[in-house]
């Protein structure tokens, strides 16, 4: 073997070596320092490194805050298949109430409510993994409180009117909240709102320019 044909294989031996011993210290890292590895991951916006490792220090610590920032960060990256197994979890910790409350007084979303935050991007978790029936069951629940900005339903419409979709039992169940008994001003235009959205963006105008005249009966 000719000299330059020995530099050549020594400068490939070594820099297959670096990139063992890079990728040696970068598993060792995320396996002692999750937290500070998933923060890291979550500055640079790799969102499925900043996820997995979010679930490795849930797993370690499995309190309610560790848990929150995993959801968090799913929802973030849209990670529905995490938002959909770990939502339910959260919301059944003892302290979930408490812990929206501390959110929503530490002013951490620009949405109406953690609570909202959470339960809506829930629904629209059950709505892409194709588990309807669920999302509709769901959101029938929550239809039966206040129609007001803090009804995570809206989450939901708002994401299908981003698509231009048409959920047509949703579309059902808000009919069904508009004709009933004793709703406010603020529910009505609410709802009117929420089904001329979905009906514009899916370039239905009929239905559209009908619920933007029933939200002017509404707005005086």
């Amino acid at each position: 073997m000719d000299i330059k044909g020995a530099v050549k294989n020594t400068i490939a031996s070594t820099l297959v070596l670096m990139f063992s011993l890079a990728l040696f210290a970068f598993n060792l890292a995320c396996a002692l320092f999750p937290k500070g590895a998933s923060d890291f991951f979550e500055w640079l916006s790799w969102g499925n490194l900043s996820i997995s490792l979010s679930r490795e220090v849930y797993r370690r610590e499995g309190d309610i805050n560790a848990l929150a920032v995993l959801v968090e960060r799913a929802i973030k990256y849209q990670d529905y298949d995490a938002i959909a197994r770990f939502v339910p979890l959260l919301q059944s910790s003892e302290h979930y109430g408490d812990f929206c409350e501390f959110k929503d007084c530490q002013g951490v979303t620009q949405f109406s409510s953690y609570r909202s935050y959470i339960e809506g991007n829930y629904l629209i978790a059950l709505y892409n993994n194709g588990e309807g029936s669920k999302c509709l069951d769901l959101a029938r629940k929550h239809a039966t409180g206040s129609y007001d900005a803090q009804n995570p339903v809206r989450f939901l419409v708002r994401f299908l009117s981003s698509r231009g979709a048409i959920y047509t039992d949703l579309i059902d169940l808000l009919k069904a909240k508009y004709r009933q008994e004793g709703l406010s001003c603020e529910e009505l235009k609410n709802i009117c709102v929420d089904l001329f959205s979905m009906y514009i963006n899916a370039s239905d105008m009929e239905n559209a320019e009908y619920w933007r005249a029933e939200y002017q009966k509404h707005k005086t």
